[in-house]
This record gives structure tokens, C-alpha cells and sequence, in this order.
């Protein structure tokens, strides 16, 4: 007997995403984003695209991070475990993503579309200012995270080697084997565990855009080896 296993549902749309989220809490959200974010940029209408080689001043930056702050902690050093840490992760990736929120293009599913809102009133160049300022920034040093030593052992295991009899590359083949990141691959080391965790799940899903290689990583892991390798990483 052949056993018939069902097809990964699709990703869903970006319009999909957005019909999920109530109108007016889109529409108070933005009224939101713009409150903040209009005076700090300057703008009472958002701010006006310019030359690919220019950047905001240092002033108005050090405005618009500190809006950042209130989730993601003074210079992206987040001490709430729901948001990411952003000090030292590399600029393309931050880049990378905050267009893909603005662009709705990604959808934290876990969250009410604030960032969606946030990022809808940054163009390139505000873009490109953030994510070199935190890249520049001193990332959070590894934390404990809570789990066993056998957890901790097993999702080192897993970064450093993967697990190749599974299809499980190794995670350090691209984030660096310290996951310092690379290019266009973010950083990992110090990153909140249940953010970590969050976001692996969401590529397993198939809930991020762009994620086609993350979603074959994850595709053979366990929930157990999802947590563990998110456990390990934040001590780093």
C-alpha cells in the first residue's frame, strides 16, 4: 500500500495576510506610526524618497531609533524576549527585512502588524541609516536560556553539524560558526530564544517571504531541535 502524504499548503499572500488583520486596527496603527514617526523624520506627510547615496543625519536617526527603543531596547538591545535583538546584526539583512514589512510583503503572524505600520513611513534612505546604525551597535553578549545541558549539547550539535542522514544542513555553513553572520545572512549569536524559536516555526510554516532555503532547513526538524538550537544560540 502506497501512503499519500498532502502537499504543503502555500504560503499565504500578502493580501491574505492583510485581510486578516482587522481594518481599523491597520488603520490605527498607521495613524500611530505616523505620530511618531513624522515629526523624527521631518515630515508631515512621510518622508520623500532620495538619492540612493544619500543617509539621514546622525540627529534625526538618533530620533527614529529612539521610537525603535520602546520595543527593541536602547541601540537594538532588546531585553524582551518577543523582539529581536537588532544591535550588531548586519545591515543588508535589516535592510532586507524592514522592506519586506514595508512592502507587506512579510507578516508577523505573531504580532498585530505594528511593524508593517512602522516601516510603511520609512523609505530606502531611512532604511539604509537604520540598518547601518545598528550593525554598528555592540551586540547583547550570550545569556542563559534556561534549558538542560542536553538541550544545550544537542542544538550545538545541530548548528556545528547538522544532521545530514535527516537532509539537516549545518545551520553555521551559512551563519558563521560562531553565528556571527555573513553577507546577506543575519546574525544568530544572543538572539532571544522564543524569538528565535518564533521565526523557525514561521519558516517551517512557510510564513516568511524569501524563505524557500529556511523552510527545507527546517522542513525534517523536530519542535524539540527547533527549541534546542534556539536555547544554544541566545548563549552564544
Amino acid at each position: 500500500m502506497v501512503t499519500t502524504h498532502p502537499s504543503p499548503s502555500p504560503s499565504p499572500s500578502p493580501a491574505q495576510r492583510r485581510s486578516a488583520r482587522p481594518r481599523q486596527t491597520r488603520a490605527a496603527l498607521a495613524l500611530a506610526a505616523a505620530c511618531l514617526l513624522a515629526p523624527a523624520l521631518g515630515s508631515a506627510a512621510g518622508p520623500a524618497p532620495t538619492a540612493a547615496t544619500d543617509t539621514l543625519s546622525s540627529a534625526t536617526v538618533q530620533r527614529v531609533v529612539q521610537i525603535c527603543a520602546s520595543c527593541h531596547g536602547e541601540d537594538g538591545r532588546s531585553l524582551r524576549p518577543e523582539f529581536p535583538v537588532l544591535a550588531g546584526q548586519r545591515s543588508n539583512y535589516i535592510q532586507r527585512q524592514l522592506k519586506a514589512l514595508r512592502s507587506e510583503e512579510r507578516f508577523e503572524v505573531h504580532r498585530s502588524g505594528d511593524m508593517q505600520a512602522v516601516a510603511g513611513w520609512l523609505d530606502d534612505t531611512a532604511i539604509r541609516s537604520l540598518g547601518d546604525y545598528f550593525e554598528r551597535q555592540i551586540p547583547l553578549s550570550g545569556r542563559p536560556s534556561g534549558a538542560s545541558a542536553d538541550v544545550l549539547a544537542e542544538g550545538q550539535r545541530l548548528f556545528i553539524k547538522g544532521q545530514p542522514e535527516r537532509g539537516v544542513r549545518a545551520c553555521a555553513s551559512c551563519h558563521g560558526d560562531a553565528a556571527e553572520g555573513a553577507a546577506s545572512f543575519p546574525r544568530l549569536a544572543g538572539q532571544h530564544a522564543p524569538y528565535l524559536l518564533q521565526q523557525l516555526q514561521a519558516f517551517q510554516a512557510r510564513q516568511r517571504p524569501h524563505g524557500i532555503l529556511m523552510e527545507q532547513e527546517t522542513a525534517p526538524m523536530s519542535q524539540a531541535q527547533l527549541r534546542a538550537v534556539a536555547a544554544w544560540l541566545q548563549t552564544r
